[in-house]
């Protein structure tokens, strides 16, 4: 039997999300989906508390233009078998 449970709840300071359901099942095994939906002011949240400089891909994009990447020869590849 599957139920379905709709809840609000905040994270914490370390963004870990602890939902506690109680249940009438006692030391059973259970699968769980969890579907979670973001409310608005994402990307200033994610840009507050990412780990990486302020306006660091906007200065580091296109940094390699000048001398760009290459990508040697790989060599030739073995022949595989066919699936069926």
């Amino acid at each position: 039997m599957m139920k379905s449970i709709n809840l609000q709840s905040k994270t914490d300071a370390d963004g870990l999300l602890r939902v506690e359901i109680p249940t009438a099942l006692k030391e059973r095994v259970v699968d769980i989906i969890v579907i979670y939906e973001i409310e608005n002011n994402v990307e200033e949240d994610v840009e507050k508390s990412s780990d990486w400089p302020t306006n660091y891909f906007s200065e580091v994009y296109g940094s390699l233009a000048d001398d760009p990447i290459e990508r040697l020869p790989q060599g030739a590849y073995p022949e595989r078998d066919q699936l069926q």
